[in-house]
């Protein structure tokens, strides 16, 4: 079992230019995106948009907001999720003011296939949710997501993220697999595997191709698809603007039936797969490339 250095458990503070520790001051807590005007202590103001802290990690205990720090400049303090942290003086001096600060939960360890990223998500459409903050760097296009809901995960691959509003929340756009988003939905996570699969795990699936014809679409990003017959098949690809950029497939020709390409890939129109041929197909929101093996 590997160790580590133990972090200092209490959010603690100093006064700039002179270390002293920052007794009495306040540390208010945020929905990301938002702004407080603080009063002159000890009548500081509740900010409008404030998002919850806990006083230890069993979330039983909320803290009060602002958090008044004690006189070592110190509190407890437990993140739930993305957060605005605004840290003033005793005096109602700005120290700084830090945006979309996460909590530890949400920088879980890359070893998993889906680490946690939030708790914080919003229900708006069957394939759009939000979640606070700017976040659009995070929930890239062409990114795997997973959410949870009622009855288990579906998967998907993001579309677009736009950040807007007050307070400020990312509204992300997905196309899901199979099942879509509902209002049951509790949780978010993305791939740390490039690509990802239909379920992001290191195997990717393989799909055995047996029809005469088969049209990709967008549930098709990161599998691989084999095909064993003798007849020709046609493969037709989807349009690229519907597509996110780096989406794409394995395909491999074991048969001896010739697989057409329905397509202009790399330039070239209805391109061919013989008997043993494989090909790495990818798209760039805009064109079609491949890569033969």
């Amino acid at each position: 079992m590997g160790v580590s250095i133990s972090p200092y458990p209490r959010f603690k503070s100093f006064l700039p230019g002179t270390g002293n520790p920052n007794a009495g001051g306040a540390l208010y807590t945020l929905q990301p995106g938002t702004t407080v005007y603080p009063g002159p202590p000890p009548n500081w103001i509740v900010p409008s948009y404030p998002m919850a802290t806990f006083t230890d990690s069993t979330n039983a205990t909320q803290n009060n907001n602002p958090i008044i720090l004690d006189n070592n400049g110190e509190a407890d303090v437990w993140l739930a999720g993305y957060t605005k942290l605004v840290l003033y003086d005793s005096n109602a001096n700005l120290i700084w003011s830090i945006d979309n600060v996460s909590s530890s939960a949400f920088n879980q360890s890359t070893a998993l296939p889906w680490p946690p990223l939030s708790t914080q998500v919003t229900f708006k459409t069957a394939t759009t949710f939000s979640v606070p903050g700017t976040q659009t760097s995070i929930f890239t296009p062409g990114t795997r997501i997973q959410a949870s809901i009622a009855g288990g995960t579906i998967t998907g691959t993001i579309q677009s993220s736009v950040a807007g509003g007050t307070p400020v929340v990312t509204t992300v756009t997905v196309a899901w697999d199979t099942t879509q988003l509902n209002s049951s939905v509790t949780a978010i996570a993305l791939s740390v595997i490039p690509g990802g699969g239909p379920t992001a795990l290191p195997l990717m699936p393989v799909i055995l191709m047996t029809a005469t014809t088969f049209t990709f679409s967008i549930t098709c990003v990161g599998q691989i698809f084999t095909i064993s017959q003798a007849s020709a098949i046609t493969l037709s690809l989807p349009a690229t603007s519907g597509m996110p950029s780096g989406a794409g497939w394995k395909i491999k020709n074991v048969g001896s039936g010739v697989a057409l390409i329905n397509a202009t890939v790399d330039g070239a129109a209805n391109p061919t797969l013989g008997q043993w041929n494989e090909l790495v197909q990818f798209t760039d929101g805009t064109s079609w490339f491949g890569k033969r093996l």
